[in-house]
């Protein structure tokens, strides 16, 4: 039985201990993030050792993004069960039944992660066998082979040996793979295609389809997505946001550095973006805080035949952001900061960037302050951001909305 690969097997006992130390000290969230990317990864390398890694405009990249993105999925609603069971669990119990609890859905990845092998095998000889002329004119037909399992269970045996024609609407609903572990296999063949064939749909509730079709790998028929709440969708929703932009800004050759991590960061780079001389690395140091904690971050275009435009950095989760260096974490510098993001009048999101550390929040309230005093002033030296970002030592350590 396939396990959780090397690497996660060596830090479970760590990454086990920092998770129920968290439901020990009263986590509230609804998904445990921890929980989400550990199953998430494990889930992404099964398809990933059957489709290698692609790269865009590979044969199989299209197939293996709506697999990871699907299987990215399923792990949120995993790990939201598994957040509500932990969070059921008294505080002085959770050493114990927690183990417990992780151990339980740790069992059931095993299952889960051979079940994503073998879909994304069927999915790729689907592919193979249906997306060559030749292939299909000389070997028109599949056959299904029977189950190698030492203890076959019943609902494919009524396949075994029996050929169907390529493009039968049987194979739209059925295939190796569909029930969970599944050992059965199929072939090309230039047999004819046998009579009296079965019509019916054999799956198991969570793995109907045609992975090659869809790159569904699990379906919303499975019970954690049937039984989950809102919490994930929403937890959902801005990464699938951010990874149709991935896909978007991966297609344009104006755009590089394009990156997506499954915690919702994505990040690319304009070829006409001009990074400063001197503080580029500001900005490339900000971008990269934004994407590690699930940010879009798009350095944008500075092109124009207007003289003198000025020009944000970019799009911070779609919205224009400016970034102003604080060399010393003094109210003057930050006031200094937030003056020269309103100098680019189209900013929505201020970002103050301490690239030498030293931020302190009565510092930067009193700098805030003084900064609101100039909004009657009325001589473009205020404007009132969505929002305004602190960031030092590779992280948001502050973020609030404009006074």
């Amino acid at each position: 039985m396939a396990s959780f690969p090397k690497a996660y097997n060596l830090s479970k006992k760590e990454l086990y201990d920092k998770i129920l130390g968290d439901f020990k000290n009263g986590f509230d969230k609804e998904i445990d993030t921890d929980l989400y990317e550990a199953y998430g990864e494990n889930l992404r390398k099964a398809v990933d050792s059957v489709l290698g890694n692609e790269s865009y405009g590979d044969e199989y990249f299209d197939m293996l993004t709506l697999m990871r993105a699907n299987l990215s999925r399923f792990a949120a609603y995993k790990a939201y069960h598994a957040t509500q069971e932990l969070k059921d669990i008294s505080p002085k119990d959770i050493d114990k039944r927690g183990r417990l609890v992780l151990n339980k859905y740790n069992r059931w990845q095993a299952t889960e992660y051979n079940t994503a092998v073998a879909r994304a095998r069927t999915a790729k000889q689907y592919h193979d066998f249906t997306s060559d002329p030749v292939s299909n004119e000389l070997y028109p037909n599949i056959k299904w082979l029977p189950s190698r399992s030492a203890t076959p269970r019943e609902a494919h045996r009524v396949f075994w040996n029996r050929v169907w024609a390529k493009g039968d609407p049987f194979w739209n609903s059925n295939t190796p793979g569909s029930l969970w572990n599944c050992k059965c296999d199929w072939e090309e063949t230039d047999e004819p295609v046998t009579n009296g064939n079965p019509t019916g749909n054999m799956s198991a509730k969570g793995l109907e389809g045609n992975p090659a079709k869809d790159g569904v790998i699990f379906t919303d028929e499975c019970p954690y997505v049937k039984k989950g709440g809102k919490a994930v969708k929403d937890f959902w929703e801005p990464i699938e946001q951010h990874h149709n932009e991935y896909l978007k800004y991966l297609k344009d050759a104006d755009y590089h550095d394009v990156d997506f991590n499954w915690n919702g960061g994505m990040k690319a780079t304009h070829k006409d973006h001009n990074f400063d001389p001197k503080n580029g690395h500001y900005e490339k140091d900000v971008c990269d805080v934004g994407f590690n904690n699930g940010h879009s971050v798009i350095f944008t275009s500075e092109f124009s035949n207007i003289i003198y435009k000025k020009f944000t950095e970019g799009l911070w989760d779609n919205k224009k952001f400016e970034i102003a260096g604080c060399e010393t974490a003094t109210t003057n510098n930050v006031l200094r900061g937030l003056k020269h993001c309103a100098s680019k009048r189209e900013t929505d999101i201020a970002v103050i960037y301490y690239p030498k550390g030293g931020f302190d929040q009565e510092v930067f309230n009193k700098a805030v302050e003084r900064y609101k005093g100039l909004e009657p002033k009325q001589d473009g030296q205020y404007l009132k951001f969505d929002k305004i970002i602190c960031v030092e030592n590779n992280e948001i350590v502050f973020e609030t909305l404009c006074p």
